[in-house]
Formats: structure tokens, sequence, C-alpha cells
């Protein structure tokens, strides 16, 4: 009909925004949080300039996996990426909800190795020490796999109860697994054997950190998994844990010992009982 738009072929009409409007839908308004930012030791290790190339890198997204890197002796300090604090927005009024203590604190994610060799680590590890808020895990994720560019990826994560669809209570234990579609596909005996663990419920979703490196990953053809534990708590937890990791030829030598001796409890989950 004649004088009717069609919404898919007309030029939309001009923004009823101006640039002052615009800004309200920014990072609380003109306050830009600054860049994440890697700073690595000095180069005694002979490793070379960026971005760093082992044959795997494992990102520690987890408590029982932070538990298990962070206590562990048999490591040598790479460096570490550093996610600076948000400005402090205005001053809110009284009715305004405080703002996220996350936001206004600096995450150190600590990098290491767990061998080397000929000048070229094998095994990189990146430890994020508490949850990485969701505006900025897109960030952190892309300095990452710019600044180490690994042959294939591990992420280690736990079970986000909101976002699982499915029924578990703090009696089940689990670890579910996810892939990139080249991960999938890669043949013969270079393929890690984790049959066993089942892929994560169709209707669950990932969110955070784990679902910006994987996205990342497979945008660029990077093998990745992640390893998704149930529950990420109690003393047993990092033990679970350990089984899973003896099965990667990169850290099926390592000694966790010294992490399973020191006492390891999260806050309790026995009322965990979730389903939808």
């Amino acid at each position: 009909m004649m004088g009717t738009q069609d919404p898919l072929t007309d030029l939309p009409p001009p923004s009823r925004f101006d640039l002052d409007e615009l800004s309200n839908f920014s990072f609380h308004g003109l306050h830009t949080p600054p860049p994440p930012y890697i700073s690595l030791d000095d180069h005694r290790h002979g490793l070379g300039q960026l971005p760093l190339r082992p044959s795997i890198l494992i990102v520690s997204a987890s408590s029982a996996s932070f538990h298990l890197f962070h206590n562990l002796h048999d490591k040598l300090p790479l460096g570490s990426i550093v996610l600076p604090p948000s400005p402090s927005p205005p001053l809110p009024d009284s009715s305004s909800p405080p703002q996220d203590p996350s936001l206004r604190s600096e995450i150190v994610c600590d990098l290491c190795y767990l061998s080397k060799d000929e000048g070229k680590t094998s095994a990189v590890v990146m430890s994020v020490p508490k949850s990485v808020p969701e505006e900025r895990t897109y960030a952190l994720a892309k300095l990452l796999l710019d600044s180490i560019v690994p042959e294939r990826l591990l992420i280690l994560a736990s079970v986000q109860m909101e976002n699982f669809r499915g029924r578990l209570t703090a009696d089940d234990h689990a670890i579910f697994r996810m892939e990139t579609a080249t991960q999938r596909s890669e043949k013969g005996a270079d393929r890690t054997n984790l049959e066993d663990f089942p892929y994560f419920p169709s209707g669950s979703v990932v969110s955070g950190l784990p679902a910006a490196i994987l996205t990342r990953c497979h945008i660029h053809g990077i093998k990745a998994r992640a390893l998704f534990s149930w529950p990420d708590s109690g003393p047993s937890a990092p033990t679970r844990l350990v089984s899973a990791l003896k099965r990667f030829s990169e850290t099926k030598n390592t000694d966790f010992s010294s992490s399973l001796t020191v006492p390891f409890r999260k806050k309790s989950v026995s009322d965990l009982d979730i389903y939808l």
C-alpha cells in the first residue's frame, strides 16, 4: 500500500537520541572501566616475546581448581593478568542500590607454567581468584587469547545453579563438559578421552568468563574444552578434579599432593537441590 513503511527495506528514521542521552547507556555513564593488562616477569626463564604459544592453556575459574593450582609446589611464576577496578560513579541517592563490590576491587589472575621444553612453555595456567563481572569478561578473554595462543585450551569451572536446567542435589557428584567445534572434530591418539563425562545438559546456560573464552575459542578455531564440576565445595572436590586432570598429557605427571594436603572447604551446599 502506498505510504506504508516496509521495516525490511526502508531506511530507518533518524535517531531520537542525542549524544548526551546515548551516554546514559554506557558503563556508569561516562565512567568507562580501564582495560585489563598483562604483566610478565622478567625473561630469566627464556620465554621470549608475546604471544606465548604453549601446548595447553588451563583457565582455573572454580574454587576447587583455584585451590589446586594456588597450593601447587611444582610450578613457576610467569606473571599476571590484572583487571583494574572500575571508577567510582557519582554518589547515588539513598534510594539507589549499593554498587557491586566486585566492580570496585582489582582482580589479579596469576599466570604460571607447569613445564617447559626448549624455551617453550608446554602448560600455562591462569588462576582466577574470584568471579569476574559479566560486562568485563569479554575484554579479559580477548586479552588472554591475544597474549597466549595455545594449541588447545581447558577451562575448569563449576556448575552455576541459577543457569542449570535439571536436578542436582548436594549428594550428587558430576563433571559435565563442553567443547568447541574444532575440538569435537579432533580424532586419533591426541584426543583426550572424556567420553564418560556427559555433555552439559541441553537448555542449560553458561555465563561469565567461561562463556566468553569458549565463544572466542570457537570463533578463532581453537581446540577448547570446559569441565563444569558439581558441587564445587566440600573436601573431596579437589580430589575429583585431580582425577580428571590426570587424563591430560600435560598434567598427568603433575604432583598435586601438596595441594590435596591443604584443607579445602567452601561454603556449605546442604540445601542445593536445584531444578527447573
